[in-house]
């Protein structure tokens, strides 16, 4: 788990994704349509899926859900939270989320690059 500034620091990167991208509809949900490009210790694939994210809620202060059922979560991570995944912005292209597969070690480090489509 981060320290409380990192969290702070991947949360301020979300929002700055979610803003960028305009993805908040009028009733404050974030569900949109993305490329996705999984790169992990043994292999790079990429998805297309519906993602969900959501900002705050009862312990979670935000989290990227991959809603794209065809996608093997033992191989490829798709509930990415704040507290325990790096998040980075890429300014008007991408949100790239980097971790460490904890539910199956053999993968590894990961990262996950989300491309919105408008």
């Amino acid at each position: 788990m981060f320290t409380e500034d990192e969290i702070q620091y991947n949360w301020t990167q979300l929002k700055a994704f979610i803003e960028s991208f305009n993805l908040m509809d009028r009733h404050s949900n974030i569900i949109f349509n993305a490329n996705l490009i999984y790169d992990t210790s043994k292999n790079s694939k990429p998805f297309n899926s519906k993602v969900r994210i959501t900002l705050s809620g009862y312990g979670v202060q935000g989290e990227v859900s991959i809603e794209e059922t065809s996608i093997d979560s033992y191989l490829f991570p798709v509930l990415l939270k704040v507290e325990y995944q790096k998040f980075e912005f890429i300014e008007y292209q991408y949100l790239i989320v980097k971790g460490f597969h904890s539910q199956n070690p053999n993968i590894g480090n990961y990262t996950v690059k989300i491309y919105p489509i408008k």
